[in-house]
């Protein structure tokens, strides 16, 4: 745990998702396990407590004293525990908040989803807030929002289009289907979309005619079908390895440390042997376009 916490405060580990107190608001068990969070010192900067339907407003209130981050999951909440997460005591304490499906079995089946689902049950959280907790908050969270999160030079394209009302835009986010989503950009590089907008493998969703493109990402060089076989063989199976399951990134970017005069990270590998670490550089890939769409500084 200090090895954890030292790579924390360093910036060498950016962030960590921790599943805390996940039950309801009744169990003693799981609201114990603020306590352990407190005692391992880890409300702080660059952690994401994940669900925390247990928490009471007193926690609630530390987390936000010590800037960790909430992230919640109100359809898996609801399903599972007929309650979620106390959302607007964490708003009100201007606690970091993000918001993410919970798994298969109980969450939504998306971000769009859960977005849809947030907006109709809990309708005194605003819309612009919630898609802020989908993109802008988490980044900030995981501290890599000099990366991702938002549509500035620098970061990643990453875009998604979908139809609805232009006069009212973050309604039709949180309204859409499926079938809405148009297109799906990532990294600059179109993936997905109507087949008006694309020329790639076909697929229907829900009556609507799609295209994919795998080319640059991690299905490059499989068929849409082998994916869609392999996909369904491990939710017949439930069993994931773990490297799918829980992944610890650690992101690093010297030229950003000492462009701002940041002091070199302190070296935490004495606190803790350590195996193989595993480094994300996401400076590494750069920007990119396609058909005129482009980031660029004013």
């Amino acid at each position: 745990m200090e090895f954890i916490l030292c790579e924390l405060k360093a910036g060498l580990l950016r962030g960590l998702t921790v599943l805390l107190s996940e039950r309801a608001p009744t169990d003693a068990s799981a609201h114990h396990e603020s306590f352990m969070l407190k005692s391992a010192g880890l409300r702080t900067p660059g952690i994401g407590i994940i669900h925390g339907t247990a928490l009471r407003r007193v926690d609630v209130d530390a987390i936000a004293k010590g800037d960790a981050g909430l992230i919640w999951s109100p359809r898996g909440n609801d399903d599972l525990y007929d309650t979620t997460t106390d959302i607007a005591a964490a708003d009100g304490l201007q606690v970091p908040l993000a918001i993410a499906p919970d798994w298969s079995k109980s969450g939504s089946a998306g971000m769009l989803q859960e977005l849809g689902y947030a907006s109709r049950r809990y309708p005194f959280v605003k819309t612009d807030k919630l898609i802020a907790m989908a993109n802008t908050k988490p980044a900030k969270m995981g501290r890599i929002d000099a990366h991702v999160g938002s549509l500035d030079a620098g970061r990643q394209a990453d875009v998604i289009v979908v139809r609805g009302d232009v006069s009212s835009p973050t309604l039709s986010v949180v309204s859409v289907m499926p079938a809405d989503v148009a297109l799906v950009v990532v990294g600059g590089s179109p993936i997905y979309g109507d087949d008006t907008l694309m020329k790639l493998a076909p697929l229907t969703v829900y009556g609507t005619k799609k295209l994919v493109n795998l080319a640059g990402t991690y299905a490059a060089g499989k068929s849409l079908a082998s994916i869609e076989q392999a996909v369904s063989d491990a939710l017949a199976k439930q069993s994931f390895a773990a490297s799918d399951r829980v992944r610890l990134s650690r992101l690093m970017d010297a030229d950003s440390a000492s462009a701002t005069g940041r002091a070199p990270p302190m070296h935490c590998s004495a606190l803790t042997p350590i195996g193989r670490s595993h480094r994300i550089d996401t400076t590494a890939a750069p920007v990119r376009s396609f058909d005129g769409l482009s980031i660029t500084h004013d």
